[in-house]
């Protein structure tokens, strides 16, 4: 699977969703729907702009743009949907389970975030994530490392395609092949928690997806809603006609 990276210099975790089958033997069309993390430091966006890419979705924070704006071509639609932010509560809370060395507990809030944060509270940008790519393609979305909230969004889409789950999963840890260049994003961070004796292991939880963590969203999906697909509907608002919609351009027929 590690075939999947394109590697385009300055660019981490962007790879093309498609090419996997599915459990009705159909193939996720390529060349349609990407993922990827910053694009901020992409070197030549002349590579970009050869992949076709009509549509960014860039799901990181308004402080995270303005910090590091993506670099893309001229003519790309840049859709700037920010997801809410993690409360300074919930901020205080990762803080002091990597200060007091919880890993448990860090891994239970990540979790948390993932469930509450992502399915539950920025449900509509999902659904509208998924209108646009039923309507605008090739399209990419990606977030800071392109590991969490790019992560869930796919692993959506691919689930709803019926891809099988290990698959997802496999598809989802891939993310960790860019662990080092998390780790190096973060050491502005470290360097202000030393003094609390924190070092690259204590927040490797933030760094490393696990495919256990996956799992557990599905679970939560399923307890809740019943399936991915009546969680789009009910709670994404992503209609009948889109997910049909979706199926029809997004998968293919295996050649023989």
């Amino acid at each position: 699977m590690q075939e999947k990276f394109l590697l385009f210099d300055g660019a981490i975790n962007l790879r093309d969703v498609g090419g996997y089958t599915t459990k009705e033997g159909q193939q996720v069309v390529t060349g349609s729907v990407y993922r990827s993390g910053s694009l901020a430091r992409l070197r030549d966006v002349a590579q970009l702009a050869q992949l076709g890419v009509r549509e960014v979705w860039d799901l990181r924070s308004a402080e995270e743009v303005a910090k590091q704006p993506d670099r893309l071509p001229e003519g790309i639609i840049y859709q700037h949907r920010p997801m809410q932010n993690p409360t300074r509560r919930f901020q205080l809370r990762a803080l002091a389970a990597i200060v007091l060395r919880r890993p448990e507990r860090l891994n239970k809030m990540l979790l948390e975030g993932y469930t509450q944060l992502i399915l539950l509270q920025n449900a509509h940008l999902i659904g509208e994530f998924f209108a646009a790519v039923a309507e605008n393609r090739p399209i990419l979305i990606h977030c800071t490392a392109g590991k969490d909230r790019t992560g869930i969004f796919i692993a959506l889409l691919l689930d709803l395609l019926g891809v099988p789950r290990q698959t997802i999963i496999a598809d989802y840890e891939l993310s960790n092949a860019y662990y080092d260049s998390y780790l190096k994003g973060l050491q502005a961070d470290l360097e202000r928690l030393r003094r609390f004796r924190v070092n690259e292991t204590h927040v490797r939880p933030l760094l490393w997806v696990e495919g256990a963590t996956l799992v557990a969203v599905f679970d939560f999906i399923e307890a809740q809603f019943g399936s991915v697909e009546r969680y789009l509907r009910e709670k994404a608002g992503v209609s009948a006609e889109t997910i049909q919609r979706l199926r029809e351009i997004l998968l293919q027929e295996v050649k023989k």
